[in-house]
């Protein structure tokens, strides 16, 4: 059903179309990185349990869900200068209200106010939690999607 102008009626929700921006999986520079702090740097990087991250056997769990993922969807209420303003980060509010600040993954540009977003995450702990003031686990992003949205001349 679609009203006088063709659009679909506003009460009616339609399908969002989502771009992928960042995917782990393809991100083999930050894995390796990942992996030598946890393999290489005493007291520092993520614990590789229950498996080293980016691993065959890591992603195993990821995709069978004995490592749980997290999603979270939302809107983008802002894009800052984040940690000590040397890293871009955006925040990210959910229809019921929650909100949650976040580094950006992939092209920091991208990120930009109002678009919706859809993160998935995993909760990978570190080697030595609660040092430097970090909580037990990471929040390690798998994948990044953005809306799309087209636009229109006139």
């Amino acid at each position: 059903m679609r009203d006088v102008n063709g659009r679909p009626p506003a009460n009616r929700m339609r399908a969002m179309n989502w771009g992928r921006i960042y995917d782990l999986r393809s991100d083999t520079s930050r894995v390796a990185q990942m992996q030598d702090a946890s393999q290489n740097k005493p007291g520092l990087g993520l614990s590789a349990k229950p498996a080293l991250v980016g691993s065959e056997e890591w992603w195993s769990m990821v995709d069978d869900g004995r490592l749980a993922q997290h999603e979270l969807v939302g809107t983008i209420a802002q894009v800052y200068w984040g940690g000590t303003d040397d890293q871009p980060a955006f925040q990210l509010t959910t229809a019921n209200g929650d909100s949650s600040r976040w580094f950006t993954e992939g092209d920091p540009r991208r990120y930009l106010q109002g678009l919706k977003a859809r993160l998935r995450y995993v909760l990978q702990p570190w080697k030595q939690p609660n040092r430097y003031g970090f909580e037990g686990s990471q929040r390690l992003v798998l994948s990044v999607d953005l809306e799309v949205r087209l636009l229109r001349a006139g």
